[in-house]
Order: C-alpha cells, then structure tokens, then sequence
C-alpha cells in the first residue's frame, strides 16, 4: 500500500512518522520513497521541524547517515507500513494540508557564512541547538554528533569549540552552580573571547578555596583551562578563520589568531589574549588560583579534547611556540601584578619562577632558604634592564609585547628573581612585601623611602629580644645582601645595586651600628666595626664615636629616672662605658661620661620644674644653663646646702659636660674663653654662692660665713700683699664679692630671739665680709657696699651703746647693794639706789668682774664723749667717711691682725687730734660713724711704733699671732690688711671725687 502513495500523501506520512517519533518506520519510507518524493534534504528538514528533541539521537543517527549518503540499501518487501492517517485523505486535502506545512531550514542561524554547506553538517547542528533549546539536554548531543565527527572537519571544530565546553560546564565540572543555565548552546556559540574566557574559568574563580568536585581545588584552574577554555578557543579560532576568510579547511592561514600578540582584533575573534589577560587581572588579589595554573598547566598546547578528536592538527609548531611564549610572559607579568603584601605570594612567586625556568631552559632559582652568601650574581644582566618608565609596572601594560621587565629573557629572569628572593629577605626581616613593592622601591624610590624602610626593619629586630650574636650576623647579612645583590661584594661603592642601594653604605652601617647599641650587642660592635674583622664596612673611627654617643644620648633623653642603675639611664651608662676605652682622648665621651655622673648625683633630690613637670634627665641636656638647675634642688631640697661636697662635683661634672653653655652663661665682656679647669673652678665657685645663698635664705647664717671664710676664697690670682693687685680680681672675682656683699646685708628674721652678745659677733662677722667685698668688688658697686657697712656700724654703735647701758645698769645695782650692806651691816656705806641693791651678793666673780669692767669702759665713753672737734663746721664728706671706714675696718673688721714687721706706722693727719689711749678704744670703737672728720689711726703704747699698741689693747701678743699658722688663717689678715689701702685709695680717691665730696679742713673745698 506504501508503495502506491501520492507525494503529498508521502510527505504528509513522513510527517507523521517523526512527530510520533517511528524513526524505523519513517527509514523504511525513506527507502521506498527518497528518489522520487522524499529527497534527504526535506527528510532532514522534517526530522529538525517535528521529531521531538527527547529522542535519543541512537535512534536515528543511522537514518540520517543513510540520508546523507543515499544509500538506504534494498527495501524489505515484507514490511508493512502504517498507512491509514493518510489514505484516508482526499488528494485535494493532502495537497492543502502539504502546503500548509513549516519546515525549519537546515542551517541555523547562527551559521557561519564561511563555514560548509553540506546538508550533514548543517543539520547537525541545528539538531544540536533544538534538543538543547527544548529540552536542555546537552549531555545526548554528542551521542548525535559523535558519528559524523570523521566526516566533517568542521563539524568536528564546532564540535569541540561549542558542544564540549558547555557540555562539560554543565554536566562534568561544575553541575551545582548550573553557570550557564540561562545560555543556549546556540547563544554560547555566537560568544566572544573575552565573554566566554569569563564564564568558562568562573567556576574555577568560586570554588579555588573549597571542594566541590572531585578535582582538588588547587587544579581547578587547570583542569578548567584543559577542558574548558583550550576546546573552545582551538574550535573557535578554526572557525573564526573560516568565516574571516570564506576558505573552508584552509588551516594554514592560522588556526589561533592572537599568537602574534594581537589583543581583541574584534568582537568575534577568539584567542588565548583574553584567557591571559582574565588569569592577569585574577593575580592581583587571587594570586593562588594563577600560581596553580602556570605551575600545573603547560600552557596552550595542554588542551583536552577527548579520545574523539584528534589535536595533533590543530595547530602548527611556529604557532605552539608563539603561544607558549605569551605564556611564559603571563608568568612573568603574574608575578609583577600581585599586590598582596605576604608570605605565600613570594612563595607562589618563587613557584612561578621554577615553572619560567623549565618552560625557558634557564638554570632553576636556588631554593628560598639558600643562604644570601650563595645566590647567585646577576651584575651582567641587572645592567640591561634598567628603566625609568612606571608605567611599565601597569596592570595594562604587563603584557605589552617587548616589556622590559616580562618579555621572555635572561636578563628579566634574573631580575625577578633578585626580586623574589628580595622579598623574601624582608619577609624573614619582619616586613612582608610584593614583587611588585619590591620592584617599585628598587627602581623609583628615593634614599629617603629606602632608609625609612630600613628604619622599620631594624626597628622591628629590636623588639625582639631573643636575638643573640648569631641571630644578628645573620639579620646583617640579610641587610647587606639587600644592599648590593652580591654585586660589590667587597663594599668599595658607596651605593648598592639592590632594593636598599640608594641608601649610601655609610648611612647603612650606622642605622645596623645603632640598632645593635639599641639590643646591647655591644661585643658584636667592637669585633665588626672597631677591630675592623669586617672589612666592608665605611665607618671611619669620628663615625663610630658619632653614633654610638648619639644613641647613648638618646637613651638618655627618654629616660624619666636619673638614677644610673635603672631604664634607660642604665642603658645610656653602659653605652658609654662599654666603649670608652675604645676612644680613650675623645672628649665628647669625657663629656658624656660627666653629664651621666651629674645625673645621678642629682636623682638623689627632690626637683620639680615649673607647673608642676616633674624633673627629668633631658631637662639638663635642653637647659641654656645646666647650673641653674641646682638653685631649684637647694629651693626645693631642705637643708641640701649642707651637701656642699655632692654639689660641687655636681656642678663639676655638668661644666665638663656642656663647656659652651657655662661659658656663656659666665658673661665676660673681652674675655677669652676659658679652658676646662677654670670652667670647674668657676662651677665651684657658683655652686657655693648658691649653697651660701641658700643658707641665708634658711636662717643659716654661721654655715654662709663659713662656707664664705673658708670655701670662697677670692680668685688665685689676687695678690693680697699688693694693694694695687686689687683692680684685676674686682673684675675677675665676680662671685666672691657678691657673696660676700649677700651675707654681709644678711638680717636676721625679727622673730628670731638673740642675745645682745651673740648679736654683736654677727656684726662683726658681717662687717668682715662687707669689708672683703669692698676689697673685691668693682667700682660701680663700692657706693652700695659702704652704704650697708655703715649702717652695719651704725648698727653696732648701738649694740654697743644697749651693752654699755646694760652694764652701767648692772654696775649701779651692784653699787647700790654694797651701799646698802654698808649701812645696815657694821661697817657698811649707804647705797644710792636703795635696798634692792643688795642682790649683788648674788652675782657670781664673772660678773661682777664684768660690771667693773663696765664701768671703767663707761668712764672712757665719757672721756671721749668730751673729745674737742674740729673748729671748723664743716659737714661729713665722703672723704672723712672713707678715711673713717678704713680705720673702722682695721679695728672691727681685722681683730685678728697680727704686728708685722714689714707695715709701717700711718702717719698722724695734720691739724687733727691727738689719738686716744689705748685704753679709750673701746668708746671710738662704738661711734666712730658720730665723727668722722677725725681719721683713725694706728695706736701706739708707750711710744712703740706700728700696731704693737693695738694689739695689747686687743689682749692680742706676738706669741698668740705666731700660733695662728692654718694658711685661711694667714690669707684673712693679709685680706683684712688690704682692706684699709682699698678703702682709702680706692674709695677715697675713686668714688668720693666722683660724689664730690672734699674732706673737712680741705681750704681747697672753699675755692670757688
């Protein structure tokens, strides 16, 4: 029946047959029919357009192979054929209905307009598109394509550029994250390179850090670049050149575009470019998943296309090598495009250099551990690939054909392997760091940048503190080989050729110098830079001497404690004492060595600053003048001017330690500077006036004289036995004479109750010390100083008179109580004061002696008291008043003054009065300020010359002078005997024309 049927009733059958999917049925009708009604063209529109895209393509891939060929073989009599859906129809309705059919075309759209036009290949796939399209079953299609895959070159290309990446995408690989669910197989075809590199290694990008499939993560990437990207770019490009060229099967215009090194030629070309430059971009921050595939991967000729296809055609050996270059340049540009600051990334690095060196035929890097001494030198290459462009450091730019730092070269490798390994070595330092930083620092950075580096390196070895000798060789030669690359070796350039070689060697060796003082590897340094064993080093002896104080100085300025023994006090101390026998004529360890010593002498003392800042060694180091600062230990410490001795070789040591500023702070106008021993003399000097000032200032005035008389002797270089000598030391002396001057305007506080006798010596003694300062002090102050002496005088005489009165009091009661017992005792006499008078018999010898004494002395006062005067009425002068202070002071201020054979009697002044008795002194004594026209002179008793009669007067005797030997002793006559030269010659005849004042008697006064 099949055989008698109509075209339209054929077609109209075969129709039929493929919507019910009786493929068997559908042959047999084929074989029947394919000559005159169903040609394999139409048959194949058919199938495309009705046969249901389930149906396993088992199951009609031998029609389709039978269609193509046109070989269906003898049919089989004997087979029934189902006729019944279209006998039954009238010609005129199969001829309507026949003409109301849509056939598909047999090529799809997405067709290449170069690619082949046979009806086989066209048809597949279009097949291919519709099962995926309507039933999404990828995995069936290569049981469809499988079998012409021999048969159409292009077919196969297609096969492996479009069917295999999805396929395995999808159902192999990556089956969970479903990446291209939403893409048609039709739809990926049509995919750009860049596009479809993105989603066949997006799989490999999400799960590089986790397991999700039995692939470990760490090949991920290569088994994804092997399956997936080399399948579909080896297809592609085959294609792509098919289309660009019209030229079916023409391999030989180059089956991979973008060997050459073309980057994106259009939006339809495919090349490995792309794959390259995603893996790039994908080493800035994963740069794991790029080590793993460049250590793992052999590059573009590694590429799994299944035992169904053939590679060994694909691609020519001129074309492999191209490509295998680019590759080893992504290995380098990898490398440079890392920025992740860490140990792993120069690891992965070193990985990545290994993997260079075999796909390259370069010597393999040494191992990372490898000492410095043995990497390897690299001073012929470095020299080659040097530049001043950073633009070449640009993610964009790193795979620039010739690049200068990844083009594929020796000198390239050897450079990034300086840079791992520098890397490296900062790393062991403390400081993790890129390639790329690396390269950056050696190429662009300054001297600064490198140093500040440097800085934190050592800085961060200091904290350290498990480090021992061994552990620093080690950390040095790190340094060192940083420096250099093992370049110049022998240290004879003074900048290196590595990451730090813009750090000048010298700066080098101080900064690790400083960092070993820092640790305490004191030893280290003496061996390595002062025994010279190390002979690379530039540090002369001046450098050395220069870091080593400027560390200890450091030290010494963060310490918060004086005390030498504790923080970094005790650190700045052992700095200097460990090497100062190494600079035994250095006077900046000298100095330094005083500043120390003056440190802990004073953290003994309470010292606070102003606003209540607590004293701190560095205090003394910012002072304009260091000595200042023991005025606040005696302000703030009581009774600490008794510590005389410890403030003296304070100040010592602080004079020592900074010479300059107490120098300056000497301010003598003309003067040169003055030599160590004088500054120490000087700091004495000071430190005394101080202590003695303080001592006033507590009511101490016994330990002020004594420090006075015996500590504050006038400068060395006064002649005492000179009386012209005096002008030099009043310049000189400046301190002596103002100390004096201090204590001898000292009075004492009116609450403080003392005896009229007691009262009485501390004039005296304040008398002695006015009359020194007169000795001492310069002209422009001898007005002020005789103002206070003579209110000193004044003050006596009233003393004086209160002590006299005292006794006349005490004279007439006892005169009155023997008066008293006279007349009331047999034998007795009346007293004029009464009976209370009596209570003399109470008194002891002592004082009744004294009393008898006090009234002789009463009738000298009123001898003197009688005394005639000048007739002429002339006023005091400054004149008398000299002349007067001098003989004051040779009885008052000089009582201890001894006969001497070599001073001369001073002559009697003419017209004036005859001296009184020796016996009268004691009243002229009192109040000689009451008549000063009257110059006192020497006394003599019974005619003898000189002083011989004031010192009988005074109970003093030659014996009791030649007793008298203690040298201070000695010293305060000859300083008393100069008084009376000063006072008259100086003052005399230097203040007082000046004041215009004329002594009384003087005709010369009256001229007009």
């Amino acid at each position: 029946m099949a055989e008698h049927l109509t075209k339209a009733r054929c077609i109209l059958l075969a129709v039929y047959y493929a919507s019910d999917s009786k493929l068997d049925a559908l042959h047999k009708l084929c074989q029947l029919h394919s000559a005159d009604f169903l040609p394999p063209e139409l048959v194949l529109r058919i199938l495309l357009t009705f046969l249901p895209g389930v149906t396993p393509p088992t199951q009609y891939t031998t029609l389709v192979s039978n269609l193509v060929s046109g070989h269906f073989g003898v049919a089989q009599s004997d087979y029934s054929l189902e006729t019944t859906s279209v006998t039954d129809l009238s010609e005129a309705t199969a001829d309507k209905r026949l003409r109301k059919l849509s056939l598909l075309p047999l090529s799809p759209e997405s067709y290449p307009t170069g690619a082949p036009t046979d009806i086989l290949s066209r048809f597949i796939c279009h097949r291919a598109y519709r099962i995926d399209e309507e039933t999404c079953l990828t995995y069936i299609i290569p049981d469809l394509v499988s079998p012409f895959l021999e048969q159409s070159e292009y077919l196969r290309l297609w096969y492996i550029s479009v069917v295999l990446p999805l396929l395995r995408l999808r159902t192999e690989y990556y089956p969970a994250l479903d990446l291209a669910a939403e893409l048609s197989l039709e739809e990926f075809d049509k995919i750009d390179g860049k596009s479809g590199a993105a989603l066949l290694l997006s799989g490999a990008d999400k799960t590089i850090h986790e397991i999700t499939s039995p692939v470990e993560s760490t090949g991920t990437i290569t088994r994804d670049l092997r399956g997936l990207v080399g399948p579909w770019l080896y297809g592609h490009n085959a294609i792509d050149q098919w289309q660009q060229n019209g030229i079916k099967g023409e391999k030989e215009q180059g089956a991979v575009r973008g060997a050459n090194g073309d980057k994106f030629a259009d939006h339809t070309t495919h090349s490995w470019e792309p794959v390259f430059d995603w893996l790039l971009r994908r080493a800035v921050h994963d740069f794991p998943l790029v080590t793993s595939a460049i250590e793992y991967w052999d590059g573009p000729k590694d590429v799994d296309l299944t035992d169904r296809v053939d590679k060994t055609e694909l691609m020519t050996e001129s074309e492999v090598q191209a490509l295998q270059r680019r590759y080893a340049q992504l290995g380098f540009a990898a490398c440079f495009a890392v920025q992740a600051n860490s140990s792993d990334a120069v690891n992965g690095a070193h990985g990545v250099l290994t993997r260079l060196a075999d796909l390259l035929d370069f010597e393999p890097p040494p191992d990372l551990a490898t000492s410095v001494d043995q990497l390897p030198r690299v001073d012929d290459h470095i020299s080659k690939i040097e530049t001043e462009s950073s633009y070449l450091l640009d993610l964009d730019h790193l795979m620039d054909d010739n690049h200068t730092l990844t083009s594929p070269s020796l000198p390239a490798f050897m450079f990034l392997q300086m840079l791992v390994y520098s890397a490296y070595q900062l790393s062991g330092l403390g400081h993790n760091i890129s390639i790329l930083n690396v390269a950056k620092m050696r190429m662009f950075s300054s001297a600064d940048d490198q140093m500040a580096l440097l800085k934190r390196l050592l800085h961060g070895l200091t904290q350290n503190g498990k480090r021992d000798e061994h552990d620093w060789m080690a950390d040095r030669g790190r340094i060192m080989w940083l420096w250099d690359w093992n370049i110049h070796g022998d240290g004879s350039t003074e900048n290196g050729d590595g990451a730090l070689g813009r750090i000048r060697r010298e700066d080098l060796d101080k900064e690790i110098v400083t960092a070993l003082l820092v640790t305490g590897n004191y030893g280290l340094i003496d061996r390595l830079y002062l025994r010279r064993e190390d002979e690379r080093h530039q540090l002369s002896q001046e450098d050395m001497e220069e870091v080593i104080l400027a560390e200890a100085f450091k030290a010494y300025d963060n310490a918060s404690n004086g005390n030498r023994n504790r923080g970094n006090m005790k650190k700045a101390n052992d700095i200097v004492s460990a090497f100062r026998l190494s600079f035994p004529t250095s006077k900046s360890f000298e100095r330094a060595l005083a500043l120390i010593s003056a440190t802990h002498s004073m953290s003994f003392y309470s010292l606070t600053l102003q606003h209540g800042v607590p004293f701190q060694p560095v205090n003394i180091r910012v002072a304009q003048d260091p000595l200042s600062l023991l005025e606040h230990i005696l302000d703030q410490n009581m009774k600490s001017y008794t510590h005389l001795d410890d403030l003296i070789s304070i100040g010592r040591s602080l004079a020592i330690a900074s010479p300059d500023k107490v120098q300056a702070a000497i301010q003598h106008t003309g003067n040169e500077p003055l030599d160590q021993a004088a500054l120490m003399k000087y700091a004495e000097r000071r430190v005394i006036f101080m202590c003695i000032s303080a001592a006033l200032t507590s009511q101490d005035f016994d330990t002020a004289y004594s420090y006075l008389i015996n500590r504050l002797s006038p400068s060395s270089s006064v002649n005492l036995s000179d009386p012209k000598s005096t002008t030099s030391p009043k310049e000189e002396d400046d301190i002596s004479w103002r100390a004096a001057f201090l204590a001898g305007r000292y009075r004492p506080s009116s609450s403080i109750s003392i005896p009229l006798s007691e009262s009485i010596r501390r004039l005296e003694q304040r008398t002695e010390l006015l009359s020194l300062a007169l000795l001492l002090a310069p002209a422009s102050a001898l007005t002020e100083i005789l103002s206070v002496y003579r209110r000193c005088e004044e003050e006596m005489s009233a003393l004086h008179a209160q002590q006299a009165q005292e006794d006349d009091d005490a004279d007439a009661a006892l005169n009155y109580g023997r008066d008293q017992a006279q007349s009331t005792i047999p034998g007795g006499f009346d007293h004029p004061l009464g009976p209370d008078a009596g209570r003399v018999y109470n008194q002891s010898r002592r004082e009744v002696g004294r009393l008898t004494t006090a009234a002789t002395s009463s009738g000298s006062r009123e001898r003197s008291n009688h005394r005639p005067t000048n007739s002429d009425d002339t006023p005091v002068g400054l004149f008398d008043l000299a002349s007067g202070a001098a003989a004051a002071l040779r009885r008052n201020a000089f009582p201890l003054r001894g006969g001497s054979n070599n001073a001369s009697p001073a002559p009697q002044a003419a017209g004036r009065h005859a001296p009184p008795p020796a016996g009268e002194r004691q009243g002229e004594e009192e109040d000689w300020g009451a008549d000063w026209d009257e110059p006192a002179q020497p006394q003599t008793k019974h005619g003898s010359g000189g002083d011989e009669g004031e010192e009988e007067a005074w109970g003093w005797t030659g014996e009791d002078d030649q007793e008298e030997t203690h040298p201070e002793h000695a010293e305060r006559v000859r300083r008393r005997d100069m008084v009376a030269s000063a006072v008259t010659g100086g003052l005399a005849s230097g203040i007082g024309w000046v004041l215009g004042a004329t002594p009384a008697g003087d005709e010369r006064r009256r001229q007009p």
